[in-house]
């Protein structure tokens, strides 16, 4: 499991970089800390089926002749553990605070704002091809105002560990 889903099971495997699907496309190993986002459900039996038939299409394989079943139903109950329980509300609220703005992402006033947790799906094309594999799946956002400005704090994951210059752009829509 840890070869393409990582130690602690964030889809971040040494081999997940290199991961094709059939159609010899890049994807990515889900982050297992994501139950929301499994294909097929997130609950043990789900996971165990998963498990047992591997999910056509991906590297995924049937690991049947590898794990017994009572083994994939202790495995299922493990990888139910990793799950994070995040609410996902699409709305943020923000903070009045007096004063500046902070400009540091690590400013301990950012806390006063509530956090909102937006998760994210692959961008499909007009021909219906994701044209590279989804690496983010969930963004964080803190908001807060002191009447005069707005200040945004964005958190996410990013399993691609990509080391160069980033490529990452955001729109902010008022």
């Amino acid at each position: 499991c840890a070869a393409c889903h990582g130690l602690g099971g964030r889809g971040n495997g040494p081999s997940a970089a290199t991961l094709v699907d059939n159609w010899g496309r890049p994807t990515r190993p889900k982050d297992l800390t994501e139950g929301w986002s499994y294909r097929g459900g997130n609950r043990p039996r789900d996971i165990v089926a998963r498990m047992l038939t591997g999910i056509d299409g991906t590297p995924m394989p049937s690991y049947a002749e590898a794990v017994s079943t009572d083994d994939a139903w202790q495995l299922a109950y493990y990888v139910r553990s990793l799950q994070r329980d995040i609410a996902s509300t699409m709305i943020a609220h923000a903070r009045r605070l007096e004063g500046p703005l902070p400009e540091d992402p690590d400013d301990p006033r950012w806390q006063e704002a509530p956090r909102a947790d937006a998760r994210l799906r692959a961008v499909v094309d007009t021909q219906g091809q994701i044209n590279a594999p989804q690496t983010v799946t969930r963004l964080s956002v803190w908001v807060l105002h002191n009447g005069e400005a707005m200040g945004l704090r964005l958190m996410w994951n990013d399993t691609s560990d990509d080391r160069g210059t980033p490529a990452d752009a955001l729109a902010v829509a008022l």
